[in-house]
């Protein structure tokens, strides 16, 4: 289907996705958890305060789990499987995510990942 030239250039993105996936998995984790820590931290403010403390780390957790979900959706898509399975684990929390890491790699992760990019760019405008 492609050359080899461009099979190493799919590699390459396809091993770039991957760190910036891994990275984003980290991120979504750590601001997720980081909100919950500061909405339980949050007793000794006054009233208005208190509800700005509030909404400020309900919005910190809310940014974090999302990014946690497309990051896990992301990563097991690389995988070779859909992406509703990762959805799924990231929703398990930090179980979803050791299973997320211990699930083999399909053989036809390329495959999966060559027909993303052509589907992407072979759209008609």
């Amino acid at each position: 289907m492609f050359n080899t030239q461009t099979n190493d250039f799919i590699k390459n993105i396809y091993n770039e996705f991957r760190k910036k996936t891994k990275i984003g998995i980290f991120v979504g984790f750590i601001l997720k958890y980081l909100g919950g820590f500061l909405l339980v931290t949050n007793h000794s403010f006054e009233t208005i305060k208190l509800n700005l403390y509030t909404a400020f780390s309900s919005i910190i957790g809310l940014i974090g789990f999302f990014i946690f979900i497309n990051g896990c959706a992301s990563y097991i898509k690389l995988k070779g499987y859909r992406r509703r399975w990762g959805m799924l684990l990231g929703l398990m929390d930090l179980l979803g995510l050791i299973i997320l890491f211990l699930l083999p790699e399909r053989s036809d992760k390329y495959k999966v990942f060559l027909k993303d990019l052509e589907d992407t760019f072979s759209t008609k405008f």
